[in-house]
């Protein structure tokens, strides 16, 4: 083995000495640990490749509902405040990209001097700086890798948000076609209440029945009133906040004839004036369009790829892949920093007839010595927030496959209740029509007539009531499953 000559040992020094200390500061840095254990999960889903239309809201077979969710797409404030979030984490990207490039700055300084020795005369120099971070431990590299994730969730948080108000557009729009049908049945049995109020006060003038008799036709026919009155303000209600979903003007000629009424239709509607005996043949009721919207097919099971198709799972994902990228950037924080810079100059004096060229090279070396354990701080903050991030992706698949499973089961057992409301109907419209008979006979009082049809009004509007839950059922489990969602590639791609 050659010997090492002691002339040599002025190189050598500085580099052992640069190792030693290297080495004595990784000693420093602290272990990333794994994830909690708790928060990991695990559920029994299906493996099935099942999938559903992503465009579900065409299996309703309603043009009124298809305008209204390609308005509110435009229109939301919540949809727009989404697009700002993402050119917001776009512009954070950019910024955590420039770090992992090279500065160079342009620098002139004219001046013109003058001294009792020499005579005015110009000078000027002018500079160009370069500088570049040597990223020998990955810190600019995690930083970018954390805005990058940081980016997709907010386009994944952009989809949760078009969803979210897709269901409520939707579910409002039920309400609302729902409640017309509630008021087309309360106002055709008000004017059966009408008529048989005019026969008993008619009656009672003959001297065939009693006032009493008349007093309960009176509450009967009140009773719908009342009725009516609510569900005219549920209908207002409706319709202001799909206008302010949408944007729609849920009463103008071109909204009305998508669901198949016409102008005059809605004004009889609105002011009593309007039967379902009564109405042009040839113009759909609410109740028409109502039956015609049939409930489409969905998967029998909950898969594990429409479980992980739903916006709100991929943010959370991503949301710890940007926690656990910063994490790796908060330790590196503890190592040295290198920077190499270059320097090209030149100097133009006695009127610019001379010139000075400059240049150099520099290095440097920017380690952390004492900051009061700033560094430790803020690693044990990204610590927590990475542990953190992994319990709320735990929380949201379990709350996902929890809203996933009560919407399959809200589904099977309204469509359950349905069924049996129908067969109440059935048997509710032969006692009605017994108690007529046995008042007509004189059998019974018309108390009993009143009874009869207060039960036959209140299962008829449940019958109502019940489609319309079945349907934002339906609506309810097409987000649970994430809506059909496609996303685009070009939206996730490594920027």
């Amino acid at each position: 083995m050659k010997s090492l000559h002691l002339k040599h040992l002025k190189y050598v020094a500085p580099n052992l000495l640069l190792t030693i200390s290297l080495t004595s500061f990784s000693a420093c840095v602290p272990q990333i640990t794994d994830v909690p254990k708790d928060s990991h999960i695990s559920l029994n889903l299906s493996q099935s490749q099942e999938s559903i239309n992503a465009h579900w809201w065409e299996d309703f077979h309603n043009p009124a509902l298809l305008y209204l969710l390609e308005h509110a797409r435009e229109f939301n404030t919540q949809n727009k405040l989404a697009k700002t979030h993402i050119e917001m984490a776009r512009n954070d990207l950019k910024i955590a990209r420039a770090k992992l490039y090279p500065n160079m700055n342009l620098s002139i300084d004219p001046a013109y001097n003058q001294t009792i020795l020499h005579p005015l005369y110009a000078l000027t120099q002018g500079n160009v700086d370069f500088s570049y971070h040597l990223d020998f431990f990955g810190k600019y590299r995690y930083a970018k890798q954390s805005k990058h994730y940081a980016l997709q969730a907010s386009i994944a948080q952009s989809y949760a948000t078009q969803l979210f108000v897709d269901m409520l557009v939707a579910k409002t729009y039920i309400t609302l076609l729902g409640a017309y049908v509630r008021l087309e049945l309360l106002q055709t049995t008000l004017e059966a209440r009408q008529k048989e109020l005019n026969i008993m006060q008619d009656r009672n003038n003959m001297g065939y029945i009693s006032t009493y008799d008349v007093k309960q036709a009176v509450i009967a026919y009140e009773s719908v009133q009342t009725q009516i009155a609510d569900t005219k303000l549920s209908i207002a209600t409706s319709k202001n906040a799909l206008e302010y979903l949408t944007g729609v003007d849920v009463d103008s000629e071109e909204f009305i004839a998508l669901q198949g009424f016409s102008v005059k239709y809605q004004e009889d509607m609105a002011q009593n004036t309007t039967s379902i005996e009564s109405q042009n043949a040839s113009l759909a009721s609410a109740t028409d369009v109502f039956i015609t919207l049939q409930a489409p097919k969905l998967p029998d099971s909950i898969s594990s790829k429409l479980l992980h198709n739903r916006p709100d799972v991929l943010y959370a994902e991503f949301m710890l892949a940007s926690s656990s990228a910063y994490l790796q950037k908060t330790r590196a924080d503890f190592l040295p920093d290198f920077n190499i810079g270059l320097n090209l100059g030149a100097i133009g004096y006695a009127n610019f007839t001379q010139f000075l060229t400059l240049g150099g090279v520099t290095g440097s070396v920017l380690t952390p010595l004492f900051k009061g354990r700033e560094l430790e701080g803020a690693f044990g903050i990204a610590n927590a927030q990475r542990d953190e991030a992994a319990y709320i992706y735990r929380d949201v698949v379990i709350r996902a496959y929890r809203e996933a499973r009560d919407a399959y089961m809200s589904v099977s057992y309204l469509n359950l209740e349905r069924n049996s409301t129908k067969k109440q109907q059935e048997a509710a419209k032969e006692a009605l029509a017994h108690a007529r008979s046995r008042y007509d006979t004189g059998y019974s009082s018309y108390l009993e007539v009143v009874d009869a049809q207060r039960s036959l009004l209140e299962i008829e509007t449940n019958l109502i009531t019940l489609k319309t839950l079945y349907l934002e059922s339906m609506f309810t489990l097409y987000g649970a499953l994430g809506g059909g969602m496609q996303y685009q590639a070009e939206d996730f791609k490594q920027e």
